[in-house]
């Protein structure tokens, strides 16, 4: 749903904006390359709420859960930027991710979520459940 600012600008709302991020989250680990499509989301576990969604997704020997919230511009308020982060718990594991890691993204052309570090954030999760052996 989208309304108009004083200035007469279309502003969607959080919720719209959560769910585009939401979706273009889930078509990173919807693809053929073997590190993204080795995650599959669990069924129900996706929630879009007050400008925020969250995720979790099995693969790899552990639950990733991924955050998101929508932060409107203060000076701007057709304009809501991202803010997100992952963290990683084991599969066994009811508790929420201990370790969260920043994502580095924005919107860009055509109103897309870009993403700078994701598989980086995503590999510092997993090593954080399961450490490396030296």
């Amino acid at each position: 749903m989208t309304k108009q600012t004083s200035d007469g600008q279309d502003e969607r709302s959080l919720d719209e904006t959560a769910r585009a991020c939401l979706y273009v989250v889930l078509q990173w680990f919807d693809n053929e390359d073997p590190f993204w499509s080795s995650f599959e989301p669990e069924p129900d576990s996706a929630r879009i709420e007050d400008g925020r969604f969250s995720v979790t997704l099995r693969g790899r020997g552990v639950c990733l859960d991924v955050r998101g919230i929508m932060i409107r511009d203060a000076d701007n308020p057709a304009v809501a930027s991202p803010s997100l982060i992952v963290g990683a718990r084991a599969l066994d594991a009811q508790s929420p991710p201990q370790v969260w890691h920043p994502i580095s993204c924005t919107i860009g052309a055509n109103d897309r979520l870009v993403t700078f570090n994701f598989q980086l954030a995503v590999e510092a999760a997993i090593a954080d459940v399961k450490p490396s052996k030296s």
